[in-house]
């Protein structure tokens, strides 16, 4: 793989997981804005991802295998369930509505609602970050298969991998 395409794959991972972000913040209505700032949380995230590669075994057809231990981002433990709630009716009230209201606005109304929303819980995010902590170290088999004279990851071990790094929901305490 290239560097270009190492870096334009982590570029469309970070564009995913701003995108899984910000549906469990409950965002629905992402403009541009939202979805650069929430890439570049979950870039930020990412850097404090702790993790540890063992050693690569050859396998019987040519391809390698290694474990990855990954210490899965515990981070949103940190944000009371009722700060969700709170901050939407919170933009509400100052946009001049309720909760309750506004799914009476127009479209672009509501849209606007939604994105303020995404940037103060995003803020939230934020502000929690330097707290984070790390769930039960989690051991990942992935394979690098044999294509030609190059080797590429195996999608399947890599996406089991991938949606462990950041832990939305407890699973890994």
């Amino acid at each position: 793989m290239t560097q270009e395409t190492a870096q334009q794959q982590y570029e469309d991972n970070a564009q995913a997981e701003a995108q899984r972000l910000l549906s469990y913040l409950e965002v629905y209505y992402p403009n541009d804005q939202v979805n650069e700032q929430a890439a570049q949380l979950v870039k930020d995230i990412y850097a404090k991802a702790k993790y540890t590669v063992g050693d690569g075994n050859r396998l019987q057809g040519g391809d390698f295998a290694v474990e990855v231990t990954l210490s899965p981002i515990e981070l949103f433990h940190l944000i009371p369930d009722e700060t969700y709630g709170q901050v939407w009716t919170q933009v509400c009230e100052d946009n001049g509505t309720t909760p309750d209201l506004a799914s009476t606005l127009s479209e672009e109304e509501y849209q606007a609602l939604d994105q303020e929303y995404a940037m103060r819980m995003m803020g939230k995010v934020e502000e929690v970050l330097p707290q984070l902590t790390y769930g039960q170290d989690q051991p990942v088999m992935l394979q690098l298969k044999l294509e030609g004279d190059s080797y590429s990851l195996v999608s399947s071990g890599w996406q089991t991998l991938d949606d462990m790094v950041i832990d939305y929901t407890g699973d890994y305490m």
